[in-house]
């Protein structure tokens, strides 16, 4: 009866996850303009790319993110407006995108790829272009339905870039993605019907955190080996 009390408590530290954050969206930084036609019937529509800028004030998610962390719009046409707070799901990021029933996994590995290869730590220095081109390249990802990422043609279409530049390097961008480049795996979806889904980076568990929870079993694999000697 002892062992099940055990266990629990020193795997605890395999699951950090936990179920919301709130967060107080500050503003788009580094934003550019442009429009964009998502294919969803509205046809093309005005808008800006760049990275966004929270203060988390809530939520029971355990640890990151927290304080100010930045993140990238995952969900085209919902939106969030400076000032207020939201609650969100902290999600794995195929879930992303709710008002399309999530992105799935390979829309997921491929936006993983996106930033493994191109910006592999979120909130680094980034300027507006660099910033502009993640962006229009995700919504490419997410919700283009054909086979080929072109930010001109397609289901999803892009034109008037307040920056030109910003529109060619998303295509540099996507025309990159194998499947089978450097992978971004800790990223995260923050979700919340009614409100734009956002892409968040979760670094890796602490070595030391790692290092406790090893000790934790090796503790354990003791305290069975007195209780139960080796045949």
């Amino acid at each position: 009866m002892k062992l099940a009390f055990v266990i629990p408590i020193v795997l605890a530290g395999f699951n950090l996850q936990a179920s919301t954050i709130i967060a107080s969206f500050n503003g788009e930084l580094t934003s550019e303009t442009i429009q964009r036609d998502v294919g969803d019937g509205a046809g093309f529509v005005d808008t800006t790319t760049g990275m966004f800028n929270f203060t988390r004030t809530g939520g029971t998610q355990v640890g990151v993110p927290n304080g100010t962390f930045f993140a990238f719009c995952i969900e085209p046409r919902e939106f969030v407006s400076p000032g207020t707070n939201y609650t969100y799901d902290f999600n794995t990021l195929d879930q992303g995108t709710t008002n399309i029933g999530g992105m799935g996994f390979a829309k997921a590995d491929l936006i993983r790829e996106l930033f493994g290869r191109n910006y592999p730590v979120i909130g680094a220095t980034i300027d507006a272009e660099q910033a502009s081109a993640l962006q229009i390249a995700i919504w490419e990802i997410v919700r283009e339905n054909s086979s080929t990422l072109d930010v001109g043609t397609g289901n999803v279409r892009f034109r008037y870039p307040g920056d030109a530049g910003a529109l060619t390097l998303a295509q540099t961008y996507l025309s990159a993605l194998t499947g089978n480049g450097p992978k971004d795996n800790n990223l995260y979806a923050l979700t919340n019907f009614g409100a734009q889904d956002m892409l968040v980076q979760v670094p890796a568990p602490e070595p030391v955190m790692l290092g406790t929870t090893g000790l934790g079993l090796i503790a354990l694999a003791l305290m069975l080996r007195r209780r139960y000697p080796a045949c």
